[in-house]
């Protein structure tokens, strides 16, 4: 027989072991569920955040070591807003004494925090950001600096009461990465001509000066009839013409392609409404040289009510209103048509007989003796899409040919063994074969 207090003793000693193994498997729970949560927060948010790893033992459940972490840093203007991403030890300390997991018999208490997606940063130094320079309209800070940049840095930090005679030219910073994209090829050329829809302050025409040379021909068409004066005088070395109508009317534009039938380089920083914008470009992408340029921008105007945008509107949406209605629509469809040749699954289609395909293809609003949508598969090379800008690069079309180099084509599934490569002798065998084709690799 037991004596009389052992059966109160063994429970009590049962009930504190039962206890203690909850509490370590709560601890242990919770360590898993905040290192899921840490992980998926990353994944997704990518942006700063400081990490940090955890060792979990029966003694100490899950407190975070300070010897191991990991500061992703933030970049741009918050970076000077904001505290060091260098952490110290006696900071992680201090930080750990405040956010660490604390555990008692039976309660643990975990306090998370929430992550936000930032801006990239560039991971070399070699693409650090190579020119900045504060003006007096704007902080210039890019890593793709290039004359426009240079031409508002120094014009923008002039005093306008000293220089009124100098034409004010204002765009947006996004822009200038693009127009250099696309217009450094046409630099120094004689005769280069430039169309533009929005003349306005006429800014823009000195800095096409200098950054096309002299010879250099300038289109303007505005409707204001102000902008005048900032035509050419005989004794100057390059040619600026403006011309007075609204870019909306069919039959001015007609008129324009007539009087100018040679245009290299064609942008629409005109009136920005969706009419404007979608006459311009179907009057004027066709009319383009062959190997021309022509640009769209303020592309933003297709959700603001005030140029006909629909506010919150979308491609996809059910009616296709916003599609069929907005230049961002437009051009929506633009990479439809773009890519025609692609339609039946195969590479069938391409310039030469593009008009094999039905005129209603994509739509029945164009007449069937004028299909517009088929000037983009059959002028049109390359298509940029920048924030608020667009760009229709145009050239000679080919027809999609899969080529092929000399070698042993590997399948698709498993083929068994092979050697190691020696691409030392790979290497060398292809410059021999350049040698011997006189060929040069550049």
């Amino acid at each position: 027989m037991k004596p009389k207090g052992q059966s109160k003793g063994v429970s009590e000693w049962f009930v504190r072991l039962m206890i203690l193994t909850l509490g370590w498997v709560l601890g242990v729970l919770t360590c898993f569920r905040n290192s899921s949560m840490n992980n998926s927060a990353g994944a997704i948010a990518g942006g700063p955040r400081t990490t940090t790893s955890t060792a979990c033992s029966s003694t100490a459940l899950c407190q975070p070591s300070s010897t191991m972490v990991t500061a992703v840093p933030i970049v741009g203007s918050e970076a000077a807003s904001r505290p060091s991403s260098r952490i110290s030890t006696e900071d992680t300390a201090t930080r750990d004494a405040a956010t660490t997991t604390t555990t008692t018999a039976t309660t643990t208490t975990t306090t998370t925090t929430t992550t936000t997606i930032q801006p990239l940063e560039h991971s070399s130094p070699h693409f650090k950001a190579n020119y900045r320079r504060k003006t007096t309209t704007v902080s210039i800070l890019t890593d793709t600096a290039n004359p426009f940049h240079r031409y508002l840095s120094v014009l923008g930090s002039m005093d306008t009461s000293k220089h009124s005679e100098i034409p004010l030219w204002n765009s947006w910073i996004h822009y200038l990465e693009p127009y250099h994209n696309h217009m450094a090829r046409f630099r120094n050329r004689q005769g280069v001509v430039f169309m533009e829809i929005g003349v306005q302050s006429g800014g823009k025409i000195p800095l096409l000066r200098k950054y096309f040379g002299p010879g250099f021909q300038y289109v303007g068409i505005d409707i204001n009839p102000s902008t005048l004066q900032f035509r050419t005088q005989p004794e100057d070395d390059f040619s600026a013409s403006i011309e007075i109508g609204d870019s909306a009317n069919a039959t001015f534009l007609e008129y324009i392609k007539e009087k100018y039938p040679h245009v290299d380089i064609f942008l629409d920083d005109g009136g920005h409404t969706m009419e404007q914008q979608i006459t311009a470009i179907q009057h004027f992408l066709p009319h383009v040289q062959p190997e021309g340029v022509y640009m769209c921008e303020d592309l933003g105007t297709s959700w603001q009510k005030i140029y006909g945008g629909i506010p919150n509107g979308k491609t996809n949406s059910p009616n296709r209103k916003f599609i069929n209605e907005t230049m961002v629509g437009f051009v929506h469809q633009t990479m439809d048509w773009f890519t025609a040749s692609t339609m039946r699954g195969r590479h069938s289609y391409y310039a030469q007989d593009i008009d094999t395909i039905s005129n209603c293809k994509f739509d029945c609003k164009d007449s069937a003796d004028n299909p517009w949508w088929k000037t983009i598969p059959k002028q049109v090379k390359h298509i940029h899409y920048y924030n608020q800008l667009v760009v229709f690069e145009k050239g000679v079309t080919q027809r999609p040919t899969p080529l092929q180099t000399v070698g042993t084509e590997i399948p698709v599934g498993y083929s068994g063994e092979y050697d190691p490569i020696n691409w030392k002798r790979i290497l060398t065998k292809i410059d021999e074969a350049f040698e011997a084709a006189n060929v040069e690799f550049i």
